[in-house]
């Protein structure tokens, strides 16, 4: 069986991440191993989106309830989308972030040294684990892409540099400066 390489990735910073303004630290570590910030896109989609890209594990959850929360907690405010660019990039990634319980990863990984949350908690509270980021798996890279940057949705683009620069901008990175695509939009309620 041949290695996959995948040279495009996802990564998404959930709510947590953004409301404790970790965004540009975890770039950093992203860009300090070598991956290339390709695209950033600063985004509030809705929950049916969501609801679309998470569909595989709605079955999964032991209570119907802690996806719906789950699915309302990512459409509750503007994420940020990046696209990192470079070899392996999607293992690299996954490697990175650490296992999905915070509880559970090593320090040096993302999850390991900036989580909070445990799955015991959060299953407590019906809720899902609030762990920073959503990572693709290699075998999906592609398609979350193509969802999250390439489809269009019905949106309004507001022009603020001031949230760009808040989410994406880190004077040591540099990341914005870097990103070929930067996008700053919510989701048109109207």
């Amino acid at each position: 069986m041949a290695i996959l390489t995948v040279n495009r990735t996802l990564v998404i910073m959930k709510p947590d991440a953004i409301q404790r303004r970790l965004a540009p630290s975890i770039l950093g570590r992203f860009e300090g191993a070598g991956l290339e910030v390709a695209r950033i896109k600063i985004h509030q989609f809705s929950k049916p989106v969501f609801e679309a890209h998470y569909n595989h594990i709605s079955g999964k959850v032991a209570d119907p309830r802690i996806f719906q929360n789950m699915i309302a907690w990512m459409s509750s405010m503007p994420l940020q989308f990046i696209e990192f660019k470079g070899e392996n990039a999607a293992a690299i990634v996954k490697q990175m972030t650490g296992p999905t319980d915070p509880s559970k990863a090593p320090k040096g990984t993302i999850r390991g040294d900036f989580g909070t949350d445990t799955k015991e908690q959060a299953d407590k509270e019906l809720r899902s684990i609030y762990n920073l980021l959503h990572t693709s798996d290699p075998e999906d890279a592609d398609k979350e892409l193509r969802l999250f940057f390439d489809c269009i949705h019905r949106t309004r683009v507001v022009v603020c540099n001031f949230l760009a620069r808040a989410m994406c901008f880190d004077p040591h990175t540099k990341a914005l400066l870097k990103a070929k695509e930067i996008s700053v939009s919510h989701t048109d309620t109207k």
